[in-house]
C-alpha cells in the first residue's frame, strides 16, 4: 500500500527537513516554498495530496468555501489541513466543516514566550524605562525617574486561558495579589476571580488575554475603562481590536490610565501611535526559538495524528 502524500506550503525559513523527518516514515512529503499563492495554484499543488501543512503567510487570499467546494467537486484526496498558527478564521472553519475538511491548528506553542513578554512590559512601565528611552531618543539629558515596584500591587488578568494562567504562575514570586476574569470559572489557586468591573476597579496593572470575537471586539471601551483604578497600566498582548483606541486615548489624557502597552499594529494610524504613555513593539511576543521549535513539532504532529486516525487540535 502506497504512503499518503503530505504537501507543505510555506514561506522561506519556517520549516526544514530536520523538522519533518518523523513524518516521512508514514507519508511522502512534498515541499512548496511560495508567497501569495492563489486559490487555483494551491488546488494544483494539493491535487494528489492527502494532507496539507500550510503557513497562512504563504496564502495571498482568505480560504473561502469555494476552495473546499472545488476540492470536493474535483474529487481531490485532501482530507485534512494543519496550519502553523492558532487563530483559524482566515481558513473559514465553518465552510471547512460543512465540506468535511478537517482543520487543525497549533495551539499553546507560544504560551511561555508571550507570558514572559507581558511580564517584561509590566516591568518596563513600572520602572519608567520607556520614559528614559524617549528622553534618549529626543536627545534630552538623561535623569533618573522616580519609578515603582511590583511588590504589593494588584495585577488583573482578563482571560484565563493558557497565556493568562501562565502569567499568573510567573507572578507568584513578585508578592502581588492576582485577580482575574474569564467567561468560564477556572480552578486557579492564586487567582481570585471577580466580575470584570471589579477586576478593573482593583487592578494597578491590567493584562488582557482574550480572543477577538464579535462579543469581545472593542470590549475595552469608554464604559469599561471608566471602571479602571486611577493610574492603572494596561497591557494588551492579545489583539488590538479588543481595545477602543479613542476611549483609551481619552482615559490616558484624563490620567485614568497611566500607560498602555501593545503591538505596533494595535495603534498604527491612531492618535495613540507615538504617544508618550504608549509603549508599542512589533508583534514579537511569540517570536522566540522556543516557540518556533514547538510550533514546528505541533504542526507535524497534527498530520501524524490524522494519519493514525486520532486527529488532535481540531478546529470546530
Amino acid at each position: 500500500m502506497s504512503k499518503p502524500i503530505t504537501t507543505i506550503v510555506t514561506v522561506a525559513d519556517m520549516i526544514a527537513p530536520k523538522d519533518w523527518w518523523r513524518l516521512e516514515a508514514k507519508s511522502e512529503v512534498r515541499y512548496v516554498e511560495v508567497e501569495n499563492i492563489s486559490e487555483e495554484e494551491l488546488l494544483t499543488h494539493v491535487s494528489e495530496s492527502d494532507y496539507l501543512m500550510i503557513d497562512p503567510d504563504a496564502v495571498g487570499f482568505v480560504i473561502k468555501e469555494s476552495f473546499y467546494q472545488k476540492v470536493k467537486e474535483r474529487k481531490l484526496p485532501l482530507k485534512a489541513i494543519s496550519a502553523d498558527i492558532t487563530g483559524m478564521s482566515w481558513a473559514s472553519p465553518d465552510a471547512a466543516k460543512k465540506h468535511g475538511m478537517l482543520l487543525m491548528n497549533t495551539a499553546d506553542y507560544s504560551t511561555v514566550s508571550v507570558a514572559e513578554f507581558t511580564l517584561a512590559l509590566i516591568l518596563v512601565q513600572l520602572k519608567q524605562l520607556n520614559t528614559v528611552w524617549l528622553d534618549r531618543q529626543s536627545g534630552k539629558k538623561e535623569e533618573p525617574y522616580l519609578n515603582d515596584v511590583l511588590l504589593g500591587k494588584t495585577v488583573g488578568i482578563v482571560g484565563l486561558g493558557n497565556i493568562g494562567t501562565k502569567l499568573a504562575e510567573m507572578l507568584k514570586g513578585f508578592g502581588v495579589t492576582i485577580v482575574g476574569w474569564d467567561r468560564n470559572q477556572k480552578n486557579l489557586d492564586n487567582v481570585k476571580q471577580l466580575t470584570i468591573e471589579q477586576v478593573m476597579e482593583q487592578s494597578d496593572v491590567l493584562s488582557i488575554h482574550l480572543k477577538t470575537t464579535s462579543e469581545t471586539k472593542g470590549m475595552f471601551g469608554e464604559k469599561l475603562l471608566s471602571h479602571a483604578k486611577a493610574g492603572q497600566y494596561v497591557i494588551n498582548e492579545a489583539d488590538g481590536p479588543l481595545v477602543d483606541n479613542q476611549a483609551m486615548l481619552d482615559a490616558i489624557n484624563s490620567g485614568k490610565i497611566n500607560g498602555y502597552a501593545c503591538a505596533n499594529a494595535a495603534v498604527e494610524g491612531s492618535p495613540l501611535q507615538g504617544h508618550e504613555k504608549v509603549v508599542s513593539f512589533p508583534s514579537q511576543a511569540w517570536y522566540t526559538e522556543h516557540s518556533l521549535e514547538l510550533l514546528r513539532k505541533i504542526w507535524v504532529d497534527n498530520v501524524l495524528s490524522a494519519i493514525d486516525g486520532k486527529p488532535q487540535n481540531i478546529v470546530d
